[in-house]
């Protein structure tokens, strides 16, 4: 299983999906937020996962800092999304889907990662413990 480095600056996990178990922060609406619950998302294979992630919003530009973050291609989103038939949540984030390596980022503490090869789910609390 992964080691776990609290102080590690940035850390990838082996976990290949992130499924979405409670409402993720943001500023998109209520209504377009609640449709990532219960979906499982493919981790960025570039990106993964990350301490102190730095996360930019789409619409006021703000700026805020996850402590750890999980990060998802934005085209893969979609897909999953529209697989889901979540297709309101879908065409939300097609229409802001301007730049090909866009992403959307989650807290890890709003979902669970999923490693593969393994039935085992794991939340960031016994990843830690391992």
């Amino acid at each position: 299983m992964p080691e776990f480095d609290p102080n590690s600056e940035t850390f990838i996990y082996p976990a290949t999906l992130f499924e979405v178990t409670s409402l993720p922060a943001g500023e998109e609406p209520l209504h377009i937020r609640e449709q990532w619950v219960g979906v499982r998302l493919p981790i960025s294979p570039y990106f993964g996962t990350a301490k102190e992630f730095e996360v930019r919003e789409l619409v006021t530009n703000d700026t805020v800092t996850l402590e750890r973050a999980v990060i998802v291609r934005l085209c893969d989103a979609i897909s999953v999304l529209r697989y889901n038939e979540r297709l309101e949540a879908a065409n939300y984030w097609a229409q802001l889907a301007v730049r090909e390596n866009m992403t959307v980022i989650f807290d890890q503490d709003e979902g669970k990662l999923i490693y593969p090869g393994s039935e085992r789910e794991w939340t960031t609390r016994n990843i830690a413990a391992e």
